[in-house]
């Protein structure tokens, strides 16, 4: 194996991931489509789990940080957007999500 040890268990967790999904969407609903793009964004979420563990435990590890470092800078790009995007969302949608229950318990009192 040429590659990195962190990059070949990345795409190996991501490759399970998205299996794992597609497994459980037809287990759960035999009778869906498959849809190529799901399996696409499964895959791609799925890429982020070693990087996010990565970068969690390297707070504790030294030795994880520099694995974490020795990786392909592309996947560390993502997990920024990733967990950046994740970021905006939360707090974008906290006020919208605590408007609409207060409106939906306002309406059902009426």
């Amino acid at each position: 194996m040429d590659g990195n040890i962190v990059d070949i268990v990345t795409v190996m967790m991501a490759l399970l991931i998205a299996v794992a999904r597609l497994i459980w969407k037809k287990a759960i609903n035999p009778e869906a489509p498959f849809d190529p793009k799901d399996s696409v964004m499964d895959f791609l979420n799925g890429a982020l789990v070693v990087p996010f563990l990565l970068l969690f435990g390297s707070v504790f590890s030294d030795r994880l940080l520099a694995a974490l470092l020795e990786t392909n800078k592309l996947i560390l790009g993502l997990v920024g957007v990733a967990g950046f995007f994740v970021l905006i969302r939360e707090l974008l949608n906290k006020p919208v999500i605590k408007t609409q229950v207060k409106r939906t318990k306002q309406a059902g009192r009426q």
